[in-house]
């Protein structure tokens, strides 16, 4: 089982994106998997404010056009609306529990008070990765190994930095409890409730289920972003890609081009301007202006 430990206090999808691309993925799917093209099936508890979001959706919808997800198909399943458990809470009560018993132990000559997440992470990475028990001794049950990830709190991208998307058409988010990547942007496929058990299901033949009369019939639903504009505008300033390539670009500025920027003003996203040197860098203090954010590091053109 996989735990992303941060101190980050905002738990939204921003974070659970986060955790599959710079955790997930590079450090358990890439590394100790050969399952490229599977079906992978999630589940999770319904949580409005994390996987049952909007931009949540979106995201899923958009998975299949991701250089890292190794051909992957996402499936995410959910529990009871609202805020239903899944069997992972078990294990995080069991590791707040660890946690608790240990800095109860504390004392002034054997000190054990853990100050920081970082240090609760250690801890459990050190201590905790493997069950007390054997899988032999569980019967193949359970949990046996525990992969902790480090997820350091500047890494994860603010909420606001993915584009504002609109509630599911239809009235559905609320009521279903299956989401399906339909390798299809911006569309995603969506029912009622989640058969995975029966034999089409179990085949991936979601529209032949077994069960659809219970379960409902499998519906696609379009995902629109309310500023009806670029559907990448924010994440692309946010790609470390993207943000390397715009600083080769600037090195090849001479005076006199024409060059045509992306601000972080959404009111007037793009600017042309005509570069009066060559790329500098900013020497002064980290500050802000109309065009977005500047540090020591950036390069700049005198405009």
């Amino acid at each position: 089982m996989h735990f992303g430990i941060t101190s980050n206090p905002h738990h939204d999808t921003a974070g659970i994106q986060h955790f599959f691309e710079h955790n997930l993925y590079p450090d358990f799917f890439q590394k100790y998997t050969n399952s490229k093209g599977a079906r992978l099936t999630i589940r999770s508890d319904g949580c409005a404010g994390q996987m049952k979001s909007a931009r949540h959706f979106r995201w899923i919808s958009n998975f299949h056009t991701y250089d890292w997800n190794m051909g992957h198909i996402l499936v995410w399943t959910h529990t009871e609306s609202a805020h239903g458990k899944d069997r992972c809470d078990s294990e995080c009560g069991r590791l707040k529990y660890i946690l608790r018993c240990h800095e109860m132990r504390h004392t002034h000559e054997e000190p054990t008070m853990l100050q920081s997440a970082l240090e609760q992470f250690e801890f459990l990475d050190n201590n905790h990765a493997i069950t007390r028990r054997t899988l032999r001794e569980k019967k193949g049950k359970g949990t046996y190994y525990r992969m902790f990830h480090w997820m350091p709190t500047k890494n994860i991208r603010p909420l606001s930095s993915l584009a504002e998307v609109h509630t599911l058409s239809g009235s559905v988010t609320m009521k279903s409890h299956f989401f399906r990547n339909c390798k299809h942007s911006l569309k995603v496929s969506v029912r009622e409730i989640a058969c995975l058990s029966c034999n089409q299901c179990s085949k991936h033949k979601y529209r032949q289920c077994e069960n659809a009369g219970f379960c409902g019939y499998m519906v696609e639903r379009d995902i629109k972003l309310k500023s009806n504009a670029r559907e990448h505008a924010a994440e692309t300033r946010n790609s470390e890609r993207v943000q390397q390539e715009g600083r080769e670009r600037a090195r090849l500025v001479e005076p006199g081009m024409l060059v045509g920027s992306e601000c972080n003003n959404e009111t007037e996203p793009y600017i042309i301007s005509i570069a009066l040197s060559g790329p500098l860098v900013w020497a002064g203090e980290d500050g802000t202006c109309w065009m977005g954010g500047y540090r020591k590091v950036s390069i700049n053109l005198c405009s």
